[in-house]
């Protein structure tokens, strides 16, 4: 029985809170203005194989940060939406093998879920709604592998 039945919701919708959205992009957005000011300062005394690599490994990082999940929405009948800057992954609860905690137990940070061959990462805080869908997911699927969970993560 899923806990959906009995609510007159239809779905449940996780969004990451925007402070935290802000908070990790502002930091990213510091670390990448960091790093060119170090390369335009030793610039003369790098290689240009070695700003290359720096400068790859910094856009590498943004394009890895804007698929970073922040929002996750879950139907009754178990199909899922989640949303990230980059793209949108529309899927079933079937499909998903195994969700992982954050390796420390914090109430906050991202979650790992593995849907088909892929990993997908969310940013999460250990609300109400995000706990729904957790519980929601072992009900409609309880063989999903759940890694790393404590406990308070399910209603």
């Amino acid at each position: 029985m899923c806990i959906m039945e009995n609510s007159p919701e239809q779905e449940i919708v996780y969004e990451t809170p925007f402070v935290f959205m802000v908070l990790f992009y502002t930091l990213l957005a510091i670390w990448t203005v960091v790093s060119i000011v170090f390369i335009s300062v030793k610039i003369s005394t790098l290689s240009s194989l070695l700003v290359l690599m720096i400068l790859l490994f910094i856009a590498y990082t943004w394009y890895f940060s804007l698929g970073l999940f922040y929002k996750i929405s879950l139907r009754k009948e178990g199909s899922i939406r989640m949303k990230s800057f980059r793209r949108a992954i529309h899927s079933h609860s079937q499909n998903i093998q195994q969700v992982e905690g954050a390796p420390l137990p914090l109430p906050f940070g991202f979650m790992t879920f593995r849907i088909g061959g892929e990993r997908v990462f969310l940013f999460f805080t250990k609300s109400l709604p995000f706990r729904k869908i957790l519980s929601a997911l072992l009900q409609l699927k309880p063989e999903i592998e759940f890694k790393k969970m404590s406990p308070g993560m399910f209603v």
